[in-house]
């Protein structure tokens, strides 16, 4: 995988997580785990609203004051250019989960 795309993943990743905690003083929680066929890097963040997964990943889709919106359609951009790397998103009662997975 080519470093800058994994660096431009992994921001607009964090940012999404901090920008999601910024105002209730949430948390967020990493993890990277290492396995000999494949990385995984898990972000999780508390939420205070639901979102629906699906629009969030359409074009113009931001909770952001004069932004673009392009965030989570740059993932899936980033993700159709490689066979090896895998995308997860999932909602609970209060958390945002972010799985990716690195296959080698």
């Amino acid at each position: 995988m080519n470093i800058f795309d994994l660096v431009r993943l992994l921001g607009i990743s964090l940012d999404n997580a901090i920008e999601a905690t910024t105002k209730n003083k949430g948390e967020i929680q990493i993890a990277l785990i290492q396995e000999p066929k494949q990385l995984s890097i898990i972000i999780n963040n508390t939420i205070s609203s639901h979102n629906d997964v699906t629009k969030m990943m359409q074009d113009g889709f931001t909770t952001k004051k004069n932004h673009s919106g392009f965030g989570l359609v740059t993932v899936a951009d980033i993700e159709k250019k490689y066979p090896n790397l895998f995308v997860q998103y999932r909602q609970n009662h209060h958390w945002f989960n972010l799985t990716i997975v690195i296959i080698k």
